[in-house]
């Protein structure tokens, strides 16, 4: 298959893009898995890339980086379509594998927080396939590239008693007076970029009644620098409406939204997330901020899983906007159950079952972290990333030296952490 543009946030494990739906099963607990960028090949010529034919692309070029700089010397094994291992190469400097033929699938060693074994492995992998993969090995939460530090004109916004900020879209923090300023820490979990945006919201007890903003904030030019942002001004909140038709009626179904306003390429999630109902659900948003606006509405059933439709909408971001209906019709379905059978504790297998057998063919792309050994100190993670529609499917074999990432000896405990289609 041609793998589609897709972006996944570490801390939410969300679909983001325009018309991008979720189908999910109930156990999403545990530690989010490396992010997985299985993009269209884009990148061609040299620095590794797979050479074209005409206007296309040839091979499949693999990418790892660790937050913002390439990795080099990560283990990539290609396979057969048996799973059986055919070829293997390490990263180089500019953290780029290329190979002139694709392989069926394609395995890549990288390491989560810890640093603990995660592998990552991407199923039915096509010419012209850019397999961007990130590594977590030294890059933390805790390791802050840069800072902003934020200004507000004036003493804090009137009726005020709660504020809070983010950076970057992921990065948040709260603070206490308006007056005093605050610092902001960005790290490439965040989503980091060459240019970012901040987003301050001043509440009081009941409501939201502020917001201050802003944009193209160039990042911090190395490690520890500081960039100066203001004075801001709060300004008091629009409103912007999402409704939908067709939500999930069943009983033991919750139908909720969220909305997020995308700046600078990021998305900032807004208050009011909940409950959606026939007569749709109202956000407070900040005026001239958003340069889109992404809607999520989900579904949870009463066993945990859930379905999530995902629409971006382009604006000048009034101060009042309703957004267009979105038909809930058009999301994937409950994938019920996913079972694991690892009589072959090194190569499980999987198999999905979705409500009433529907099809998850409509997808674009699936998306399933397995953790190993989950009750013991070993225990690591292992992503893959599956064509639409998939239902059964078996993890390829792994070298005998990939030490952490095989299961040990005898009965392993294995289970699905984290289970989506998009």
């Amino acid at each position: 298959m041609r793998y589609r543009s897709l972006a996944l946030l570490a801390s939410t494990v969300l679909a983001i893009g325009c018309g991008g739906r979720t189908s999910s099963s109930g156990d999403a607990t545990g530690t989010a898995p490396p992010d997985v960028d299985a993009g269209l090949a884009s990148e061609q010529g040299p620095n590794g890339a797979p050479p074209s034919v005409g206007n296309r692309s040839v091979g499949v070029t693999v990418t790892v980086v660790d937050g913002l700089v390439p990795k080099a010397n990560v283990r990539v094994l290609f396979h057969d379509s048996t799973g059986a291992i055919v070829g293997e190469a390490a990263t180089d400097a500019s953290g780029k594998v290329a190979r002139a033929t694709a392989p069926s699938m394609v395995t890549v060693l990288t390491k989560d927080y810890g640093p603990r074994p995660a592998a990552v492995t991407f199923l039915a992998v096509t010419d012209g396939d850019n397999l961007r993969v990130g590594n977590r090995a030294s890059t933390s939460k805790s390791a802050l590239p840069g800072f902003v530090d934020v200004t507000f004109s004036g003493a804090n916004i009137a009726g005020a008693s709660d504020f809070f900020i983010a950076g970057a879209g992921q990065c948040g923090a709260p603070f206490e007076s308006a007056a005093a300023g605050v610092r902001v820490g960005l790290n490439a979990e965040c989503g980091l970029g060459p240019t970012n945006a901040v987003l301050a919201t001043a509440s009081s007890a009941s409501s939201v009644v502020g917001f201050a903003f802003a944009k193209h904030i160039t990042a911090p030019s190395a490690s520890g620098a500081a960039v100066h942002v203001g004075p801001l001004v709060f300004t008091a909140p629009g409103t912007t409406k999402v409704t939908a038709s067709h939500l999930r009626s069943a009983p033991g179904i919750e139908n909720s939204a969220s909305l997020y306003a995308v700046a600078d390429e990021r998305a900032f999630l807004l208050p009011g997330s909940g409950v959606i109902g026939a007569g749709g659900l109202d956000f407070p948003s900040p005026t001239g901020f958003a340069d889109a606006y992404e809607t999520e509405l989900t579904a949870v059933g009463d066993r945990g899983g859930q379905t999530t439709l995902v629409r971006r909408d382009a604006t000048s971001a009034p101060a009042s906007a309703v957004l267009a209906d979105i038909d809930f019709s058009n999301a994937l379905p409950f994938i019920t159950d996913v079972a694991i059978t690892a009589s072959d504790p090194a190569r499980p297998d999987v198999t999905i079952t979705t409500e009433a057998g529907a099809s998850l063919a409509s997808a674009d792309v699936g998306f399933l972290s397995l953790d190993f050994d989950f009750l013991a100190p070993s225990m690591h993670s292992w992503t893959f990333v599956v064509p639409p529609g998939t239902v059964a499917f078996k993890a390829p074999a792994l070298p005998a030296d990939a030490t952490g990432y095989l299961a040990t000896q005898g009965p392993v405990p294995v289970r699905a952490n984290i289970v989506r289609f998009f």
